[in-house]
């Protein structure tokens, strides 16, 4: 009563209604809801891919030019590369395939060596922080940890599945946090220990001088022990050309169901209580009332039924956005859960540009409303 008795006349009215309606106004909530849900997933789809690319492109991998060769070579391949017009700088890496078992559980999988003073080459925790590599030990990629049910602290065992194929047990000191691909990281000296092969490398990182990239690039190819060689910003490109443009293309067919749905629930609510209470509407325009104070009533009632779907709606798309990252989470990539306040904003404008739409699309009927002919009109 306290608050009741400090509710305008229009406030009174939609209230009054809702309660005698409460089974329309939920089911009309749950279908806004809905729409939200997706809009709110549409939005994090988006997001998370741009951070998957950030994290990978620029955090990771520092590098200009991967460079991989045929098989294991020794440092004189570094110096070689290091050598050539146009390198900056160059970072020797170790990758060596191996079996990790943990009891009965067991991943095919590398472990890629690096320096311990290495800078091209990025590991993260989940917080984004650098991890530093042990003198000793394994770092895992969390996916990787996730799969052998292994924490830190605790040892798993190696098989090297290449050379003399040795099998050692070896500490996991710590995780860090991937999103593409799965691997084990170690550095150089220990993993060179490991397989019996001092100052053995299979690859190089490379920061170049951007004017004689694409002479490097020829002429790293042209070398008869390179393997391959991978220029990040093309790879980047290739990635964002045909994820991201395939992403943006879903963006906006979901972006126009999600908004149909929403205009199509609520104009079809306002178009029945416009049917519902014409003869209500009527009597308050002859006693007085505008064609705006008529239409704010009705509009109100479509707005706040939009706004109550918004807080569920929110939830339930962040529950679908957590339960994707888990559904899409393979060893060739995962996407990480990013939950930004520009989602949510979006997502609620969005949510109300198409009530308001609904409520206009609505009203233009209220214009049409013939006041003699309403009430002549028998209950």
């Amino acid at each position: 009563p306290f608050l009741w008795s400090r509710l305008g006349f229009v406030a009174r009215m939609i209230l009054r209604r809702l309660s005698r309606q409460r089974w329309r106004a939920a089911a009309t909530v749950f279908g806004v809801a809905l729409s939200v849900s997706i809009l709110q997933l549409t939005f994090f789809s988006y997001d998370a891919m741009y951070e998957l690319m950030d994290s990978q492109f620029r955090l990771v991998e520092r590098q200009d030019v991967h460079v991989v060769f045929h098989d294991e070579r020794g440092r004189g391949a570094l110096y070689e590369v290091r050598g050539l017009e146009g390198v900056r700088q160059a970072e020797p890496e170790l990758a060596v395939a191996v079996r990790l078992v943990n009891a009965w559980l067991d991943e095919q999988t590398v472990i890629i060596g690096l320096e311990k003073d290495h800078s091209l080459f990025g590991l993260l925790d989940a917080g984004k922080r650098r991890v530093p590599l042990p003198a000793e030990g394994l770092l895992l990629s969390s996916q990787l940890a996730k799969e052998l049910r292994v924490r830190v602290g605790e040892e798993v065992e190696v098989r090297i599945l290449t050379g003399d194929k040795r099998v050692f047990r070896a500490p996991v000191t710590s995780v860090v946090e991937e999103y593409m691909g799965v691997a084990a990281y170690a550095s150089l000296p220990a993993l060179s220990r490991w397989i019996g092969e001092v100052d053995a490398i299979t690859g190089v990182r490379l920061l170049v001088d951007p004017l004689r990239a694409d002479d490097l690039g020829r002429e790293l190819k042209d070398l008869p022990a390179v393997a391959g060689v991978a220029f990040k910003a093309q790879t980047a490109e290739v990635f964002d050309a045909t994820v991201g443009e395939s992403q943006g293309m879903m963006l906006g067919i979901l972006l126009l169901f999600a908004g149909a749905i929403i205009f199509g629930v609520l104009y079809n609510a306002a178009r029945i209580a416009l049917a519902e209470r014409h003869r209500e509407l009527g009597a308050l325009r002859v006693l007085g009332f505008t064609h705006r104070e008529a239409a704010v009533l009705l509009s109100t009632e479509n707005l706040l039924l939009a706004v109550l779907a918004l807080a569920p709606g929110l939830g339930l798309g962040i529950l679908l956005s957590w339960s994707m990252t888990e559904a899409y989470s393979t060893d060739l990539y995962r996407f990480p859960f990013v939950l930004t306040a520009e989602s949510v904003f979006h997502t609620v404008v969005i949510t109300l540009a198409f009530a308001v739409l609904a409520s206009l699309a609505v009203l233009r009927r209220l214009q049409r409303l013939d006041l003699v002919e309403v009430l002549k009109a028998r209950e």
